[in-house]
């Protein structure tokens, strides 16, 4: 009976903890989403007024927020064009690394990607975990006719936004989770254990 007590307890443990660590991890996700959104509303009016400077301005008033490390616009030839980490400027990433393949390893390329196709896990410099999420920059209204612009109306996508954050702060909060979580399960364990 008390090993299948504490089977259940466990169980019933180990589910709590990945049901809370998916839901942060979807939160994280969400959060990304917007921010980049967010960044896009911003940058699509200094792009309107084509003022680079307009851009560099956003991107790095953003970037100074805590746990975002880095924010890039790429063209579509790979070439990061804008980043808050001014030494990335006119780097160019290749086709198969994990920032493009995710989308160019169809043919032809999708206009859109599911936001967790789009989600990946690195790990920072300093050994801590980062999330990242590009999201397709369109053509949209007022950026083919413009005189000042070379985007032509067929296409569709105009470049690429990577924002990556931290993920330093909720893994400490799963990791404090998960300890809290296996700390009442013995805890329980004991008890029930105890009266019987």
């Amino acid at each position: 009976g008390g090993v299948t007590l504490l089977l259940c307890i466990f169980l019933w443990a180990g589910f709590n903890v990945y049901f809370y660590k998916r839901n942060v991890v979807t939160g994280v996700m969400s959060d990304i989403e917007l921010v980049s959104d967010t960044i896009l509303l911003a940058l699509h009016y200094a792009m309107m007024l084509d003022s680079e400077e307009d851009i560099k301005e956003n991107i790095n008033n953003i970037a100074r927020q805590e746990e975002i490390r880095t924010i890039r616009v790429y063209n579509k030839q790979g070439e990061i064009v804008f980043s808050n980490d001014p030494d990335e400027v006119g780097k160019v990433i290749e086709m198969q690394s994990p920032e493009c393949w995710t989308c160019h390893q169809y043919s032809p390329t999708p206009p859109a990607m599911p936001l967790n196709k789009r989600t990946r896990m690195l790990e920072g410099a300093d050994g801590g975990q980062l999330m990242a999420i590009m999201t397709p920059i369109d053509n949209s209204e007022g950026c083919s006719p413009g005189p000042c612009h070379v985007h032509g109306e067929d296409e569709q996508i105009l470049g690429l936004l990577d924002v990556t954050v931290s993920m330093t702060e909720k893994n400490a909060m799963i990791r404090m989770f998960q300890q809290a979580n296996m700390g009442i399960s013995l805890l329980v364990f004991a008890a029930t254990f105890l009266a019987l």
